[in-house]
């Protein structure tokens, strides 16, 4: 059996804690956890942080720290500037896309980022609820960035039991919208986030 991992969700209760269980999820990033780990019904949930910055002196400021007080950290850059620097930063786990810091992952920060082999992140339910053309963007720098051979990660940022993702459905609908072959797809909910995990010294 897979165990997958969902490496962003922002609400955690036991309804979510058992639903994730039964579709195969071993390892859940949940926002504002109280604690760096906790083992709880199966399942290893994982304190994450979300920064947004519009400076790179804002992000400075909100990354000191940080490693003391989570084990995973996002970053969602809101100028260029933010996004050079959180490629190359090791605190950061993850730079997210979504609708607002889509702008600032060009051709040019994806090679940044690809030299310094930094994972993008995709919340997958933001990217479902845009439009037609912001989709159209966000496509063109996913695609970018998996054709340079990087480890993009897929999200959920659910809230509710039922904004959970199934993941084989997940992994298809990662081929239809991207075009990304299913072994790779697979990758983004297995061997990626494992890897972060990993290099954060954790042990699902």
């Amino acid at each position: 059996m897979i165990n997958y991992i969902d490496l962003w969700v922002k609400k955690i209760d036991d309804k979510l804690l058992e639903t994730a269980y039964k579709l195969g999820y071993r390892v859940l990033g949940v926002e504002g956890l109280n604690k760096k780990t906790i083992k709880k019904n199966h399942v290893l949930l994982v304190n994450k942080i979300i920064v947004s910055a519009k400076t790179k002196k804002e992000l400075k400021k909100k990354l000191e720290g940080i490693k003391t007080r989570s084990v995973l950290v996002g970053v969602r850059p809101l100028s260029i500037e933010v996004a050079r620097m959180a490629a190359h930063d090791k605190r950061i786990d993850t730079i997210i896309i979504d609708d607002e810091t889509l702008y600032y992952i060009d051709k040019t920060q994806i090679h940044v980022m690809k030299y310094y082999r930094k994972p993008l992140e995709l919340p997958l339910s933001v990217f479902l609820s845009l439009s037609t053309r912001k989709k159209a963007m966000i496509y063109r720098r996913i695609k970018l960035y998996v054709d340079n051979n990087m480890p993009l990660l897929v999200s959920s940022m659910s809230k509710k039991w039922n904004e959970l993702y199934e993941p084989v459905s997940m992994i298809y609908l990662l081929r239809e919208l991207f075009e990304i072959p299913l072994k790779e797809a697979l990758l983004t909910l297995t061997n990626y986030p494992l890897e972060i995990l990993a290099y954060n010294g954790v042990k699902p």
